[in-house]
């Protein structure tokens, strides 16, 4: 996704919530420093088909390294990331004035892409459509920029290798191209998921933009849950983020600052469902 400025309008969505699935066998539960449970499994020979987030051996997130192959992470399904989110952190300075920022991802039609076959076999579709919604600093007024983002090579090659051993070619894995609709068609960037999982009840995300002439170079965090994300899950993201492979999201790392949400939209929050991060 991407926000241009200029663009919007008012708008109230109620986004699709994901379908429950069954816990895979081969997971396991082990408890962090800060003693919250954390869940995951150990890397495999043969990726199994349902993987839970990955954690290091320290017990920090797993955020990989963008362009780069990595045996250990594995992308969630599509359904994993369908409903909303609230932008808790990020680098990009257009939010700076902008407060109770979320996002809303809805499953689209596939495009039938020869390479997608097995994604969208597996996973019913290629596609998500999403709805950005958020309140300036002085009005309370809800502006909106609609988009839709459809898996790249990269995310495609990930999850239709799920039951597979990983080769080179399936090397950056999580990746999205964002086009806007309607008047800001032309409008394109380019993001992946670089971490993802659940602590303590509510999942987290923290994805990575390319630079394009519409968007910067940048990093973000989501939270499931309008209450944001725990300070010291946040902290654990932050050293992941400062130690990452990338000397670009290093650098980013260091411009992150915390997005404003004061619960002025609380009382329009869209109904969410039961927590279920299982792929």
């Amino acid at each position: 996704m991407v926000y241009i400025p200029g663009f919007s309008s008012s708008s109230s969505t109620t986004p699709a919530q994901p379908p429950p699935t069954s816990l895979p066998p081969s997971s396991t539960t082990t408890v962090n420093n800060d003693s919250s449970p954390i869940t995951t499994s150990q890397p495999p020979t043969q990726r199994p088909a349902y993987t839970r987030a990955p954690t290091t051996s320290a017990g920090l997130p797993h955020l990989r390294t963008p362009g780069h192959h990595d045996d250990h992470f594995y992308p969630p399904p599509l359904t994993w990331l369908q409903g909303t989110w609230w932008i808790t952190h990020s680098s990009m300075s257009i939010w700076k004035d902008k407060r109770n920022i979320t996002i809303t991802y809805t499953p689209g039609p596939a495009t039938h892409t020869p390479s997608h076959a097995k994604l969208e076999t597996t996973q019913g579709t290629d596609r998500l459509d999403d709805v950005v919604e958020y309140q300036s600093a002085s009005s309370t007024k809800i502006k909106e920029v609609r988009g839709r983002n459809v898996a790249n090579a990269d995310y495609a090659d990930e999850n239709a290798a799920v039951s597979a051993n990983p080769t080179a070619e399936e090397a950056d894995g999580s990746g999205f191209d964002w086009r806007g609709k309607g008047i800001i068609a032309a409008a394109y960037s380019t993001w992946s998921i670089i971490g993802w999982g659940e602590e303590g009840g509510n999942r987290w995300m923290v994805t990575y933009f390319r630079k394009t002439v519409f968007t910067p170079a940048a990093v973000q965090m989501y939270s499931w849950n309008e209450s944001g994300l725990n300070e010291v899950l946040v902290e654990k993201l932050k050293r992941c983020l400062s130690e990452n492979g990338s000397a670009e999201v290093r650098k980013l790392a260091t411009a992150l600052y915390r997005v404003n949400n004061d619960g002025a939209r609380s009382a329009t929050a869209s109904p969410r469902g039961s927590l279920d991060t299982r792929r």
